[in-house]
């Protein structure tokens, strides 16, 4: 492949992985996935963290009919965690020590019965 070719590759591959907003703060300040059809807004707090299922235009935080599960990868081995339903988002009690550890962070959600992929993120978390 001449460098031309590799280059553009490139370009392409980089811009796609940012291509649906995970290099800047979602609409709550949160930490952005698209693990398919909608978003996953992680939202940092002193004893969990939010999660907000957006639609595709980062909107509409809905929970009916949505499933939310967390789990904790580290050196310490795996956690999963059960994330309870708000109003417009489902909070998962997580220990901030855990958050703040290297490792990852997956969740795997449901928004209006469609599942989508595992959204992993790097723990710490950052942009």
């Amino acid at each position: 492949m001449n460098f031309f070719c590799k280059w553009l590759f490139l370009l392409l591959v980089s811009h796609s992985a940012f291509g649906h907003g995970e290099n800047t703060p979602g609409p709550h300040q949160g930490y952005i996935r698209m693990p398919g059809a909608f978003h996953t807004e992680v939202i940092p707090q002193k004893n969990g963290i939010k999660v907000m299922l957006l639609d595709i235009n980062f909107k509409n935080p809905m929970t009916s009919n949505s499933s939310v599960k967390a789990i904790i990868q580290n050196a310490g081995g795996e956690q999963s965690f059960t994330c309870k339903a708000r109003k417009n988002y489902f909070f998962c009690p997580i220990a901030l020590r855990l958050l703040l550890q290297k490792g990852t962070l997956q969740v795997l959600a449901k928004r209006k019965n469609i599942p989508g992929a595992p959204a992993d993120y790097p723990l710490p978390l950052t942009r």
